[in-house]
């Protein structure tokens, strides 16, 4: 599956989603939220999937210019990155974090954005640019064809991926902010999720380009340039993300909804 082509084909619902939530008014969040996800209803699992990599590609996928000369608050520009992969292939690479997410889990997502759809128009830009170039990649999707690739099977699948019904160590992250959220783990997850943690840190700096989880910034004084680097935007959530999705390529943790447990009562405690 063409999965560029297969986020352009619900344009027309996609269309309507952010007709709709651009006249969201705080007041009637509720209502519209409703009715959006009535929108949402029409579309497959796997275009939800695509819907929010797009999001997050419009989000992370151009440089942010700031100067501190001006009021802060908002860039004060933008400027391209590069980005030597086809739409397809940054799709599938954003699109794989989400991969093991339920529908009901996905349309929640795509509902926390409703007042931020300039994202999701943004993403399609960017994809959009890069569908005009040409691209010769290195990897041909040959050298892995006998092998079982259970998160792209799960990004594509339109029922939801099944897991343990529990899982039996909590774990309370937070975002060095003091509220925490409860992750339930599987028990050899739960034994190494601190050099898990670490892990993913390790991962993330080492990446080249674009990825979800962070955004380059150039900061400017005076006319001159101070910073230029990444800054990066990642949560708890994340992280378990990368260990379902990246290490183990199974639900091996997840959030949980209600917490049976204290703070104090929790196995472990990691913040970001």
């Amino acid at each position: 599956m063409n999965l560029y082509q297969e986020l352009l084909s619900s344009k027309n619902v996609l269309n309507e989603w952010v007709q709709k939530s651009g006249q969201i008014g705080r007041s009637d969040y509720q209502v519209m939220s409703q009715r959006i996800h009535r929108c949402l209803s029409e579309l497959t699992r796997t275009q939800m999937i695509l819907i929010l990599a797009c999001i997050r590609i419009g989000l992370t996928g151009r440089g942010e210019l700031w100067d501190s000369d001006q009021a802060q608050g908002a860039p004060a520009s933008f400027y391209t990155l590069p980005c030597c992969e086809s739409p397809d292939q940054i799709l599938e690479r954003y699109a794989r974090f989400y991969a093991f997410k339920s529908r009901p889990s996905l349309m929640d997502l795509i509902g926390h954005y409703m007042f931020v759809t300039e994202y999701f128009q943004i993403g399609l830009d960017l994809l959009e640019q890069g569908a005009a170039k040409s691209y010769v990649s290195s990897h041909d999707g040959s050298s892995h064809l006998n092998e079982r690739d259970s998160v792209r099977e799960a990004l594509l699948a339109e029922d939801d991926p099944a897991a343990q019904t529990e899982f039996p160590r909590i774990v309370a992250m937070d975002n060095s902010d003091g509220e925490y959220t409860f992750f339930e783990f599987r028990e050899d997850v739960f034994g190494r999720i601190e050099w898990l943690r670490d892990r993913f840190y390790d991962w993330m700096y080492g990446q080249r380009g674009i990825h979800p989880y962070r955004i380059h910034h150039q900061t400017y004084e005076r006319g001159k340039l101070k910073e230029d680097g990444w800054y990066y935007i990642q949560g708890s959530e994340d992280l378990v993300d990368w260990i379902n999705t990246y290490v183990y390529g199974e639900i091996v943790g997840r959030e949980m909804p209600t917490c049976p447990l204290s703070l104090e009562q929790a196995s472990v405690r990691l913040s970001f």
